[in-house]
């Protein structure tokens, strides 16, 4: 394993990249409420992406953009946070208290907790496959790089997770 890299690392990394980790943080926010449906979580766990996509600026490989490439950074963080946050319940260090939903809902508050609630009840894969594709307008490459694998399986998984959102949202 590599050791970690300084700042002065990052600095030399491809500036392109760099700039593009910094501009991306809002998209990576966004994506991150939605998983989360925590806004503060969200905003740490996007702060946290966007310095390890500054750090590993000199890993990142195309084709794919760099967008593509800091979302699979973002749901690994996530999948990281939901991993911690299951062991710390088991061990009796998290209570896990429900925290207040995000505020300024864009739609009928009931429909969107019924959505919300849907969301949260998807595998983890899943609701990432559904936010990065209806959040972050992603097409099924972007979606596959984002969770390491193929377009196609990038389209089981969407269709999958729709249908069964359908199924739980009676439509």
């Amino acid at each position: 394993m590599p050791p970690p890299q300084s700042s002065a690392d990052a600095v030399a990394a491809p500036r392109s990249v760099v700039d593009e980790c910094v501009a991306q943080r809002t998209a990576i926010y966004r994506t991150l409420v939605a998983l989360t449906a925590d806004p503060d979580l969200a905003n740490d766990l996007a702060q946290e992406v966007v310095l390890r996509g500054i750090e590993r600026a000199d890993q990142y490989r195309g084709p794919a953009p760099v967008g593509a490439w800091l979302h699979r950074i973002a749901i690994n963080a996530w999948t990281d946070h939901l991993r911690r946050r299951r062991i710390r319940r088991l061990i009796g260090l998290d209570r896990g208290e429900a925290r207040d939903a995000p505020s300024r809902p864009t739609a009928d508050p009931d429909d969107l907790l019924d959505v919300r609630a849907a969301l949260s009840r998807l595998p983890a894969r899943q609701r990432a496959a559904i936010v990065l594709r209806y959040y972050q307008d992603y097409d099924y490459a972007s979606i596959g790089q984002a969770l390491g694998v193929t377009a196609g399986s990038a389209g089981a998984i969407l269709s999958r997770a729709l249908d069964r959102l359908r199924s739980d949202l009676g439509g």
